[in-house]
């Protein structure tokens, strides 16, 4: 708690917050750090501040100041990151003054800066797109930017309070458009979010109705984001929607086949229903993917759990149902499964009208045989 109090206090001094000549937390850190007490990072940002206001015993050197910045920014502390590629760009900061980091060097500073935008610094994320869109990589600014307007920019909040102040008053149908606004400034999370609201409504004018809205973005979500999970809900959407077209369930067995192929979890479920339900499916590629699912081999973010293995036992339960009452078992599994994956009671539900039909039809078959 000490060290992390020295740690603040210094953070708060070098900032300027506090008067720059007190230097007990400046040396609890640099002595700290050669003892092992305090990260790497920690250390050299408490050497570069000694060298630039020359507290501490140690003589102000610019050089020294830039050099020790750098090494802060190497080691990887954000703040080291965006202030050392400032001084690499030649960029102006009052925390700069004093510091010399010999020259500009823009190939680093891109460098710190993409490392400083992964660890959630929005700035850094400003500056890396400012460069790519100078040099001509449009593509990578735009996705900067949209990511930075639709996580940062006040209006999206906004938006988001709005889309949940309507669902709370069910105004559906408000929120799923307050949400494909979102969705169409950029914002994945919204198009998820959207994605499963517009899935469950009927009707609507954009997108030809709700549900193709829902299904458009599932496809953008799999296609633009590599996400199984999304392209085998878009298949199996496409597959319930009564009014798809004979060339439409065709496509979406192949999105159910690519997401089973990616070890989609849903997308192997999804697929082996496709296979025993449409007319000239394969059953053994079913089987084969039943039993994946059971044993959870390939499965993506190796994430299997005994749900996978009870959707499993409903898939091969299918496989024995009679043909006759086949048809009956797939509509109930195309029409009743939930878009989160894995809902145990969905899945019982199945098993057990799966086991009914069978024992159903088994004394049908006594009764005929008797008589």
């Amino acid at each position: 708690e000490s060290q992390r109090s020295h740690w603040n206090l210094l953070v708060l001094q070098m900032r300027g917050d506090i008067p720059s000549e007190r230097t007990e937390h400046l040396d609890a850190v640099i002595n700290g750090a050669q003892a092992g007490d305090f990260e790497p990072w920690q250390g050299a940002m408490a050497m570069h501040y000694a060298h630039r206001s020359g507290l501490g015993g140690r003589e102000k050197s610019p050089t020294e100041a830039g050099k020790w910045l750098v090494e802060a920014a190497r080691f990887g502390d954000s703040n080291a990151l965006v202030l050392a590629a400032k001084a690499l760009r030649g960029e102006e900061d009052p925390l700069l003054q004093g510091v010399d980091v010999g020259g500009v060097n823009r190939t680093l500073a891109l460098s710190f800066l993409r490392q400083a935008a992964r660890e959630g610094r929005a700035s850094a994320m400003f500056m890396a797109a400012e460069d790519d869109r100078e040099s001509g990589n449009c593509t990578r600014a735009f996705h900067a930017f949209a990511h930075l307007g639709t996580t940062r920019h006040p209006m999206v909040y906004s938006l988001y309070a709005h889309a949940r102040r309507a669902h709370r008053l069910r105004d559906v149908e408000g929120a799923g458009l307050r949400l494909l606004l979102l969705a169409e400034a950029g914002s994945w999370t919204a198009a998820r979010e959207a994605a499963e609201l517009l899935g469950t409504l009927d009707g609507g004018w954009p997108c030809g109705g709700w549900r193709r809205c829902s299904l458009a973005l599932r496809l953008r979500l799999g296609r633009s984001l590599d996400d199984a999970d999304q392209l085998a809900a878009a298949g199996a959407a496409l597959r319930a929607d009564s009014g798809s077209t004979v060339s439409e369930r065709s496509k979406a067995g192949g999105l159910l086949r690519a997401a089973a192929a990616k070890g989609s979890a849903r997308g192997l479920w999804e697929s082996s229903v496709w296979e025993l339900c449409e007319l000239g499916g394969n059953h053994t590629a079913a089987a084969e993917m039943l039993g994946r699912l059971w044993s959870g081999q390939g499965l993506r973010h190796d994430h299997h759990s005994a749900v996978h293995k009870i959707t499993a036992v409903a898939g091969f339960l299918l496989t024995l149902t009679p043909e006759i009452l086949r048809p009956t078992m797939c509509g109930f599994a195309e029409n009743h499964w939930q878009s989160d994956f894995g809902n145990q009671g969905v899945l019982m539900q199945v098993i057990a009208g799966v086991i009914s039909l069978v024992l159903l039809w088994l004394t049908w078959r006594a009764f005929r045989g008797r008589r």
